[in-house]
């Protein structure tokens, strides 16, 4: 066959969606799976032209980079050339790369939105965090439809079910209780590529990792959303993580305005939201918010077996109980499990555990301690004992290099530097990050 992807077979069965792709045999090692999926939960009546959207993004930015082309017997012509422009954008953040891919279509279709409520005509990308949570508040006038995704992480529907079922209950009677409508799409698109294997062949390409370049939100997320946006909503909400900051610069993520604004299909157009820290989302309209209601945040991304929205333990609730705590809101108020136990974890976490994450974990920390306030108002569970602790903590000690273990697991053959990971895990050596921090000279 020809040295490319084949996107084929998209057909839709009652609210389930399938394609399928085929790959050349050099590229096979470079796939889980060729087999698509997604579970809608409402009817869709979108040309195939659509259908074909979710899968074909999924796998570009891979062709991308291999420079090979990919085939589809027929796609929605804006979608097409946004993705065209999307590829020049991503050939200047990284040169070394291909990036010569061309969409190759037997037929374009021009397609609308068609018809949608004036009133409802807004989507958004609605995980229950801190960020979805704040464009919600934020553009409540909007009447926005809550979308949310099982099995766009880590773990592929149907895996994790205990957790989900109680995430798809909270944010189904919350949606209610705002009046708004809630989607969940289920997927196994996040299991399609073998996202390891490319970071490491293509390392020298993309410079420290393949989540640079496929974010979870642009090329993972957004796709899925085309073939529900038919004849529902024709603009698109999409929350960032917060304004980037100089000491980052030089570290391209793909997931900002100038590159998610850019993906768009029919006359759908995309709103990228990064205004404000995650911080003073928190000390603004999520505050706000709670002294009127209830609200439950999901922020952890470990697989649970009881049917909770949270562990309460893992770095990502702990940042979060953190802020949640210095604004004055008991965490326990919002998805969380939070006594005198989970401060001690805390110390024991920056004491032991810090040392071995990479930058992205240790600078969210910083970044807090650097905003302490003078004084600790609140006290929850033995929050303020931990704040005049955490004070003068030496958070810039736990700093760790791992260039020279990630350098070391990139010059080895696939086979080697798997087993090699296996060791860095069992050491604590994390080398898998967005970004690992400056290198030390």
């Amino acid at each position: 066959m020809l040295d490319g992807i084949i996107v084929c077979d998209s057909e839709l069965e009652g609210h389930k969606l399938t394609s399928r792709i085929t790959v050349s045999r050099r590229l096979r090692k470079y796939f889980r799976s060729l087999d698509f999926f997604a579970i809608y939960d409402e009817n869709i009546d979108a040309d195939k032209s659509i259908l074909n959207v979710p899968l074909l993004a999924t796998i570009l930015p891979f062709a991308w980079l291999s420079g090979v082309d990919v085939y589809v017997d027929t796609l929605d012509r804006t979608f097409k050339e946004s993705m065209d422009q999307l590829q020049q954008v991503f050939q200047k953040d990284f040169p070394d790369a291909s990036f010569n891919t061309r969409i190759i279509a037997d037929t374009l279709v021009e397609n609308e939105i068609r018809e949608v409520d004036p009133l409802k005509r807004t989507g958004l990308l609605f995980s229950g965090g801190v960020d979805s949570t704040y464009s919600l508040l934020q553009n409540i006038n909007l009447n926005p439809r809550l979308i949310t995704f099982w099995g766009a992480d880590h773990y592929p529907y149907p895996e994790n079910s205990a957790q989900w079922e109680e995430i798809i209950a909270t944010y189904s009677q919350f949606a209610q209780r705002m009046g708004l409508e809630y989607n969940v799409v289920k997927t196994n698109n996040s299991v399609i590529l073998d996202s390891w294997r490319i970071s490491h062949d293509f390392h020298q390409f993309i410079h420290d990792c393949w989540f640079r370049i496929v974010p979870q939100h642009t090329f993972i997320l957004l796709p899925l959303v085309a073939p529900l946006s038919i004849g529902r909503f024709n603009h698109l909400l999409i929350s960032g993580r917060s304004p980037p900051s100089p000491d980052v610069s030089l570290h391209l993520y793909a997931s900002r305005p100038e590159t998610d604004e850019k993906f768009i299909w029919a006359d759908l157009k995309v709103k990228h939201i990064v205004d404000v820290s995650r911080g003073d989302k928190i000390r603004g309209v999520i505050k706000d918010y709670l002294q009127k209601d209830d609200l439950k945040l999901k922020v952890c991304l470990r697989k649970l077996e009881r049917p909770q929205l949270n562990d309460s333990t893992c770095v990502k609730c702990l940042l979060a109980i953190a802020n949640l705590s210095l604004t004055g809101i008991n965490p326990n108020k919002c998805g969380f499990h939070v006594d005198e136990a989970t401060w001690t974890r805390f110390k024991e976490y920056l004491e032991k555990d810090l040392e071995q994450e990479t930058f992205w974990a240790w600078r969210p920390f910083s970044k807090m301690q650097q905003s302490l306030p003078d004084n600790i108002d609140h006290d929850f569970y033995g929050s303020r004992e931990f704040f005049n602790w955490f004070r003068d903590f030496d958070i810039q000690s736990k700093e760790k290099d791992v260039w020279f273990y990630r350098d070391l697991y990139h010059s080895l053959p696939y086979s080697l530097a798997k087993i090699l990971d296996k060791l860095y895990s069992i050491k604590g050596i994390k080398i898998h990050d967005v970004y690992p921090g400056p290198r030390n000279s």
